[in-house]
């Protein structure tokens, strides 16, 4: 960058040493851009005169009275009443030795009509500048080849150039000729018109690829916005916007066909307004999405500025305006994102994630041109063009998809409702019908009195169907539970007494044995037998029902809600003792060693005692089984339970350990699900793994389960440290 600079420096210095009719540039090949192109209608030594004469083509004439500019300055004051300017340009060049064998060629870049002669003699015409009596014709400078031109090394040339323009109808301060006449005459090589057609083939190929893609992002978009019952607003916005890019799209797609100067011009407009209008849909949209307020009018205004600021950038700046605006639009999505910081989850993250690639884009595209350093600017703009356009298709299926669960989960506890409605509504139903039985029965004598009733009961099922909600479910098991527990005492005794009688009536038979026949003995011992195995299966089954139903009111017994500071090595060691010596007494003649593995320092957190102390018990138990069980198959092993703690960073760990039967791993993980056990059913319940995981995670602590089958099986507890409950709180 500095090197050309320095080599422009010192260039316009040599220029600047004499203007006459005799000055002469010398050109040298490392004037050209990499891209092997010399523009030399920005170059000093150029001279001018308005009007139209043959004879200035002329290789000596004098120049003596023609004024000293470049064509890259051409002014449109020089045009006439009716909008017409012409003139010529001359320039002497010298090509150096550098130039041999090297091949040129001539290109031209603006609208204006133009005849090329070279040493007085026509090499190329573009457009029509009046010769032969044709009227004037615009030359459309787009994707047009270079024209090779003949140039001798080492030998003096002239370069002539009559031009023609005319003002634009929709620019009418403006020749078309002045955003490009920098750029208006330029010697080439062979590498530049290799890299003409690469760049017409790419900028096809991209344009149509971003229309298509637009197109298709536009219509799903419109398709989405139609199909989804919610939040149409803003997918509707977001429509909007990638509607108008496509439009976008569509202008720059329709720059590679061949239009006049009016028909780019409107063109610019559209692609102008499109991209600047949609840059303000979409700054609307991101407030909508982030949960930003904006009331209709400002969104209005914020649209309408942008629409103006395409307009201006047309019409009176010329194209400049962006330049400026890229930096404030920067500004404003950077804003935008920290105003509604906390709204960014979920499918508005989608958005910014895409406001973020494309000004990544951008910001490079910025850096490279800032630095002069070559880069494919179709990819680079491909990024900008389609990374958010991509975003919003993201964002409005991921929204889709949240609305989609919103409605799921909403749907699931309607019906989750009606079905408990539904289920109380039985219950209650049940209910009154018992009690419409009773009341009918006490009131039958009296009719008027039956209907009153009748109408209480109607009054008293209707209320009850308005607090079906308030129903809990906990405190009818209770009920239930309790009504069941009496029966099942009648039955237990009625069968024990039954199991007792029957011995009796065994015993009354061998008393007078002698006076009963034999047949009927017989037949009367299997009578009796029979009923006593009945009896007896009544019994068992009948305690196994009154254990399970006693362990379900300790299930529904109400927590303690006084948590007390306790060592848990201290309150573990007594409680371990007292439930080993409890449960040895169901094992007679059965040794089993209890190891404690206490931590050395004490162990402070805060318990429910009675509680923590049903956790010791069941686990206890579940050990002494299983060590029992196992001792049946394996005379040799010997049965230890071991109970262990330790601090682990803030938390706990109390683990209790047997080398009895384990538990198989289809099991393992249904272990604390109610009623699932692995003992017989006069042995277990199924719920003292599942009291003691409610017990544990009201502690807020975990319980996990490590076993093999045949070998082990050890409960680990985490329970967090008196510290780690303060600090939480």
């Amino acid at each position: 960058m500095i090197k050309r600079i320095l080599r422009a420096i010192l260039f316009n210095l040599v220029c600047f040493s004499g203007f006459g009719q005799d000055t002469t540039v010398v050109l040298s090949k490392k004037m050209f851009a990499p891209d092997e192109r010399l523009v030399i209608s920005s170059m000093h030594g150029w001279v001018f005169n308005s009007g139209n004469n043959a004879d200035w083509s002329k290789k000596d004439l004098n120049t003596s009275d023609w004024q000293h500019f470049r064509p890259a300055d051409i002014p449109a004051r020089y045009a006439d009443s009716s909008g017409l300017m012409e003139g010529w340009f001359r320039l002497r060049v010298k090509l150096d030795s550098t130039f041999y064998h090297f091949p040129l060629s001539l290109s031209k870049e603006t609208w204006a009509a133009m005849d090329v002669y070279l040493d007085g003699q026509l090499i190329h015409s573009y457009g029509n500048t009046g010769r032969d009596g044709k009227p004037f014709e615009e030359h459309n400078p787009y994707y047009v080849l270079p024209v090779p031109v003949q140039l001798q090394p080492q030998q003096a040339h002239l370069i002539a150039i009559h031009i023609v323009d005319e003002t634009s109808q929709l620019q009418p301060l403006m020749l078309p000729s002045l955003p490009r006449s920098g750029q208006m005459l330029s010697l080439t090589g062979a590498e530049y018109t290799t890299l003409m057609h690469q760049r017409a083939e790419n900028n096809a190929v991209y344009t149509a690829t971003w229309l298509f893609v637009s197109l298709l992002i536009a219509l799903l978009l419109w398709l989405l916005s139609f199909l989804n019952l919610y939040e149409k607003k803003i997918i509707h916005l977001i429509a909007i916007v990638q509607s108008l890019i496509s439009v976008e799209m569509l202008a720059r797609f329709l720059l590679n066909f061949s239009l006049s100067h009016q028909e780019l011009l409107v063109n610019a407009l559209v692609l102008s307004l499109t991209a600047w209008t949609s840059n303000g849909f979409a700054i609307v949209a991101l407030s909508m999405a982030l949960r930003i307020k904006i009331s209709r009018g400002w969104s209005v205004v914020i649209i309408g500025i942008h629409a103006l600021g395409g307009f201006l950038n047309v019409y009176v700046f010329d194209g400049t305006l962006i330049d400026y605006y890229l930096p404030i639009q920067f500004c404003i999505f950077i804003a935008l994102i920290i105003l509604g910081r906390d709204n960014i989850k979920g499918a508005s993250r989608a958005l910014i994630i895409g406001v973020i690639v494309a000004s990544c884009f951008a910001i490079l595209m910025a850096f490279f041109d800032y630095n002069d350093t070559p880069y494919n600017y179709n990819l680079l703009l491909t990024g900008v063009r389609i990374s958010f356009p991509i975003s919003l298709v993201v964002y409005v299926s991921l929204l889709m998809k949240e609305l989609l669960i919103d409605i799921q989960q909403q749907a699931n506890k309607l019906v989750k409702v009606s079905e408990e409605k539904k289920q109380l509504l039985a219950n209650q139903n049940i209910l009154l019908e018992q009690q419409v039985q009773q009341r009918t029965a006490e009131l039958r004598a009296s009719q008027e009195d039956l209907e009153k009733t009748l109408n209480h009961l109607k009054n008293t099922q209707e209320e009850l169907i308005r607090q079906e909600k308030l129903a809990s479910v906990g405190q009818l098991t209770k009920g239930i539970v309790d009504r069941i527990l009496n029966p099942l005492n009648y039955i237990n005794n009625f069968s024990e007494s039954s199991s007792l009688l029957v011995d009796e009536l065994n015993e009354m038979l061998e008393k007078h044995k002698d006076a009963v026949p034999e047949s009927i003995k017989e037949e009367f011992l299997s009578v009796v037998d029979l009923i006593k195995s009945s009896v007896i299966k009544i019994y068992e089954h009948g305690t196994t029902t009154t254990r399970i139903v006693k362990d379900m009111q300790k299930l529904l017994k109400e927590k303690s809600k006084d948590f007390l500071q306790t060592d848990l090595n201290v309150f573990v060691e007594n409680e371990a003792k007292c439930v080993y010596d409890e449960i040895k007494v169901n094992y007679p003649d059965f040794r089993v060693e209890l190891i404690l593995d206490l931590a050395k320092q004490p162990l402070e957190t805060k318990i429910l005692p009675p509680e923590f102390g049903e956790v010791i018990v069941a686990l206890i138990d579940n050990s002494f089984y299983a060590l029992a069980d196992r001792s049946v198959t394996d005379k040799a092993f010997s049965p230890q339970i071991k109970i262990s703690t330790e601090l682990v960073n803030d938390d706990i760990i109390l683990k209790v350990k047997d080398n009895g039967t384990g538990v198989s791993p289809r099991d393992l993980e249904r272990l604390c699900n109610p009623f699932f056990t692995t003992k017989p059913t006069s042995k277990g319940t199924g719920l003292g793994l599942f009291m003691s995981k409610d017990i544990i995670e009201i502690h807020k602590g975990e319980i996990k389960i490590d076993s093999e089958e045949g070998k082990f099986t050890e409960v680990i507890m985490v329970l967090p440290t008196l510290n780690k409950i303060s600090s939480s709180i």
